[in-house]
């Protein structure tokens, strides 16, 4: 196997320069985590509809990958419907539902 060394003079230094802009520009596309904190005060709206489907819809389109929930009010029961509506979605809770009043 032989290999034969190129002169300097010789490489297309604007297309390596391209090719590697490229690939860097994907790397960080792919390392970007965002992060993001909403009190949704309940887990329904005033016309009593869910408002999970909203919550998915916003963290696809913002690409939002970690969503911290306050004041959801969800049982044991919420959180298995939801997880087997969106399975792209983990929720983890603390595990205690609480009223509107505590």
């Amino acid at each position: 196997m032989s290999t034969e060394l190129t002169e300097l003079n010789d490489i297309d230094i604007t297309e390596h320069e391209e090719t590697r802009k490229q690939f860097q520009s994907r790397l960080r596309k792919e390392k970007r985590i965002t992060l993001a904190s909403w009190n949704i005060r309940g887990k329904n709206d005033s016309a009593h509809n869910s408002k999970w489907p909203r919550i998915a819809r916003i963290m696809r389109l913002k690409r939002i990958t970690i969503l911290a929930i306050q004041e959801a009010r969800t049982t044991e029961e919420d959180t298995t419907q939801i997880e087997a509506v969106a399975p792209e979605i983990k929720i983890i809770t603390n595990g205690q539902y609480s009223s509107k009043w505590g």
